[in-house]
């Protein structure tokens, strides 16, 4: 899927040089534009509050997680010697059962080994 993707990006890209490289093209532009300032009054620090939030959820959040699993061992929860399976019976302690074993009702069923 990646090479497809790659290869109509280079087509895409040949085909727009073609056309640069000819010069027979037009832009056409509307009325002259010119940016200004809005004037936000006393909303300007939550406004700047709201996009320092979003910077950090959506660039600093992943970022971190990224380089804290890193430096893990192990990037997932390892159950073994810390967790049993079982609410009904009592199992043997050191409890060895693997997380894999207990499936999505871990969080109901699974209490520390004692």
């Amino acid at each position: 899927m990646g090479l497809s993707l790659f290869l109509v990006m280079l087509v895409m890209l040949f085909l727009s040089r073609l056309i640069l490289r000819r010069g027979n093209y037009a832009t056409i532009t509307g009325k002259g534009f010119r940016p200004r300032a809005l004037d936000v009054g006393r909303l300007r620090w939550p406004l700047v509050a709201v996009c320092w939030a979003y910077v950090g959820l959506s660039v600093f959040l992943p970022l971190g997680a990224l380089l804290l699993t890193s430096f893990q061992r192990f990037a997932t929860v390892i159950l073994s010697q810390t967790a049993c399976c079982s609410a009904s019976s009592s199992p043997p302690s050191p409890c060895r059962w693997s997380a894999s074993w207990c499936g999505s009702s871990i969080a109901a069923t699974c209490r520390a080994a004692g």
